[in-house]
């Protein structure tokens, strides 16, 4: 008899390592723990989420009604959303807990209920709200009958997520109301861990080598376990940045780290080398370019918080900083030393009362943490203050020092950013011919109550048309409803459209009403149509057909009150024709289209639009001038991802120039992929290259000039240089894929699309459908 345990019972002892559970069940053959497995390894693959086949098995089994025990099929649905929640699918993860929310509860084991806090707590931190992820792991650990191991599992994650903030002393109050033995080795090596990621945080010299130490000589730290937590923790790249003192060339020797992960740490680390060395410029053209190239470094924890918010400060960008302070606490993500760089901002507005009350409130919160080290590190990051300025601070603060640090959910400033009011067409912003034309189908189209097909390329506003004949229709009052098909699995989109009967399919416990029964006499606005997979394309025609759905498992009919609008930035009926798309349902969705146009096609509205979103962006009230430079670079870049990206590059504008009442060409961040200068690249990435003065120096200097632009074109990202570079791999392997092509450039899913759209215009390539399914199609060289 072997003595193996299944999957479940095996987790129930080990939490921490998943790969000592898949080698040691003895239920290994079972679909869901073949697929847990297969989702495990291509967490650490290069595969792309959407099209990977661990996805489309995962899908395929929660089609299906197989018998299978409760926990597995639990803990199936929960480490699905953590993989889609690090994929950043984050809607995907969020109906994945939805479905495991419909499962009956009582059933359950406690650590079964305590993984999906932690896993919910995960995709709330992942998209910046540290206060529900807090929350979260709080709930996990007070889940009555909690077994001792998974108890510690759970104490582990709340005391590393308190020191990776500089607030470990907090842990010490819940320690013994949890019942966590603090004796056992496990947990003194885990309270060793967090306290040293503290002490890196707090800039806690005295402690640093003390836990260091306490950690290495805990003999679980060497096993093969707590060897992989390591490597996968950042205590490894916090002991380098702080053996290394901010220097980057001896960091980068050290980290042992992918190379996004390098180029993040050294943006972090030059910006800070620059506020220590008191150029605060250049710090500020770091941390910008580090926010541009990583926008969610603005969701780290510990050294790397506030990376930004201290160069603009220190630039006396006061309005900059404020709105970037106040959006992180608005998203939940509330920290003690927020009062340090509120007293920064008051200070730059002259308010040195509020100043000193923020001020005495942080030197009350820092002495109770342990953390004057890290005050000390954060005034020499701040230029701005002078010494005059700091003594007042200081000598001021002292009637306020009583006053204790309380996490807010809200900023104390009002957000002053305008809400556009604009309703029905008028959403629609621009002059030109062809925005006045979907204007005239909008109004025209809103009075008939009839399927529209919005058509048009990624971020063209089609979402912004479907709102809009909405708001112009009879229906205005009732709900919009909008489903992105392409950001779900084809299971879950079924269940989120149709809704399924109790018993319908392996955990569906309870009944649940689809989105066209509950939007009632709303508009339901389906997006990316053309993502839909050949069985929904059938069950989609039969809604559209005869105004009846039937609701996953029953063989009852319902029928449908609400308007669906549809919208694609695909080519439907060259999909049709290759037989991917079917043509029936292609002809019954297309009796009424808008397209709209690229804003490459309306560039008359390119101003127009700019000025709006400026308008809407600024929190000062005063107009806003653009230079002709600026202007014209705007009017002639190409806009690859259209009205989405222009909004996007105001805001940008907006964020990081926050003083400025005018902006000039320096302060458009896409010049460089039209070849313009980028005059505000760093100083560091600037290459310099001295011609020597010998014989044959004309000869020497043309060659060198020559090896220079091979080296800048090859090099260059422009769309045009992509296709191009496109165009050769065709020539060198003939066959290709779409998810090979978002691979090798590593572009979105989007712009790869349009870029073999483009070279199938020139006929320079043709699409291959072997099966109906996308997943198998690909594109090969004309010859």
């Amino acid at each position: 008899m072997s003595d193996k345990k299944t999957f479940i019972e095996n987790w129930l002892l080990e939490p921490y390592d998943l790969i000592s559970v898949f080698e040691n069940c003895s239920d290994s053959n079972e679909p869901f723990v073949i697929s847990i497995h297969d989702l495990h390894r291509s967490k650490s693959s290069d595969i792309d989420y959407l099209s990977s086949e661990s996805r489309a098995a995962a899908n395929n089994l929660l089609t299906k009604n197989i018998p299978v025990d409760e926990n597995l099929f639990s803990f199936f649905l929960l480490f699905w959303a953590q993989i889609a929640t690090g994929c950043g699918y984050y809607m995907e993860s969020e109906k994945l807990v939805d479905r495991f929310d419909q499962l009956n509860s009582k059933n359950l084991l406690p650590e079964i209920k305590a993984l999906k806090y932690m896993t919910h707590g995960f995709l709330e931190s992942s998209k910046g709200n540290r206060k529900t992820r807090e929350e979260n792991l709080i709930k996990a650990l007070s889940i009555k009958n909690l077994n001792h191991i998974h108890r510690t599992f759970h104490w582990y994650l709340y005391i590393v997520f308190l020191g990776c903030h500089g607030r470990f002393q907090e842990s010490l109050a819940h320690e013994e109301k949890l019942c966590v033995a603090s004796t056992s080795p496990k947990v003194k090596l885990f309270k060793a861990l967090s306290k040293l990621i503290n002490s890196f945080v707090c800039c806690n010299d005295d402690s640093i080598n003390k836990y260091l130490s306490e950690m290495k000589n805990n003999k679980l730290f060497h096993s093969n376990v707590y060897q992989r937590i390591y490597k996968k923790s950042l205590l490894k790249n916090f002991i380098s940045i702080y053996e290394n003192k901010y220097e980057i060339a001896s960091f980068k020797n050290s980290l042992n780290t992918p190379k996004i992960d390098i180029k993040f740490y050294e943006i972090y680390i030059k910006s800070t080398h620059y506020l220590l060395n008191q150029n605060s410029l250049e710090a500020l053209k770091w941390a910008r370019k580090g926010a541009h190239e990583f926008p969610l470094s603005a969701l780290s924890t510990g050294l790397f918080l506030y990376i930004l918010i201290r160069a603009e400060l220190a630039n006396r960008n006061a309005d900059a900083g404020l709105k970037l302070l106040s959006a992180k606490i608005d998203n939940g993500d509330s920290h003690y030393l927020d009062d340090f760089f509120f007293a920064r901002i008051y200070l730059l507005m002259n308010e040195f009362d509020k100043a000193a009350k923020a001020f005495g409130r942080l030197q009350n919160s820092v002495k109770w943490y342990g953390a004057e080290g890290r005050l000390d590190f954060e005034l020499d990051l701040a230029c701005e203050i002078s010494k005059s300025d700091l003594r007042r601070l200081l000598n001021d603060s002292q009637k306020h020092i009583h006053l204790k640090f309380s996490r807010s959910k809200k900023s104390p400033f009002v957000n002053t950013m305008k809400q556009s009011s604009s309703k029905g067409r008028s959403r629609l912003k621009g002059n030109s011919l062809e925005i006045e034309k979907v204007k005239d189908d909008v109004l025209k189209f809103a009075s008939i109550d009839h399927i529209v097909l919005i058509t048009g390329e990624t971020g063209v506003g089609k979402e912004e048309v479907a709102r809009a004949i909405h708001e112009e229709s009879e229906r205005s009052k009732e709900p919009f409803i909008a489903v992105n098909c392409g950001a779900l699995v084809d299971s879950l989109l079924q269940s989120e459209l149709f809704g399924h009967k109790a018993g319908a399919y392996t955990g569906a416990q309870k009944a649940h009403a689809g989105i066209f029964e509950t939007a009632g006499s709303g508009t339901v606005f389906l997006d990316e149509i053309g993502e839909i997979s050949p069985l929904l394309q059938v069950s989609l025609l039969r809604v559209l057909e005869y105004g009846h759905f039937k609701p996953i498992g029953s063989a009852t009919e319902k029928k449908y009150h609400c308007r669906i609008l549809l919208a694609t930035n695909k080519d439907l009926k060259k999909l049709a024709d290759e037989k991917s798309f079917r043509k029936d349902l292609y002809f019954r969705m297309n009796s009424l289209e808008i397209n709209v146009p690229p804003l490459r096609e309306r560039t008359s509205d390119i101003l127009t639009l700019t000025n709006f979103f400026h308008e809407n962006a600024n929190n000062n009230g005063g107009p806003v001038s653009l230079s002709p430079d600026l202007m014209t670079a705007l009017e002639e870049y190409d806009w690859p991802g259209n009205v989405r990206q222009l909004k996007n590059e105001v805001e940008r504008m907006r964020m990081f120039n926050s003083e400025n009442a005018s902006y000039d060409l320096k302060d458009f961040s896409l010049k460089k992929e039209d070849n313009l200068v980028d005059i505000d690249e760093p100083q560091d990435i600037v290459i310099k290259t001295e011609i020597p003065k010998v014989d044959g120096a004309d000869e020497l200097k043309n060659n060198l000039l020559i090896d220079t632009s091979d080296y800048i074109i090859r090099e260059e990202k422009t769309p045009l240089r992509r296709l191009e570079k496109i165009k050769e791999l065709f020539i060198r392997h003939q066959k290709l894929t779409r998810g090979e092509i978002i691979k090798i450039f590593k572009i979105s899913p989007g712009t790869a699309t349009s870029d073999l759209q483009k070279l199938e215009k020139e006929q320079y390539i043709k699409r291959v459908c072997p099966t109906p399914s996308p997943r198998s199609h690909y594109f090969t060289i004309n010859q």
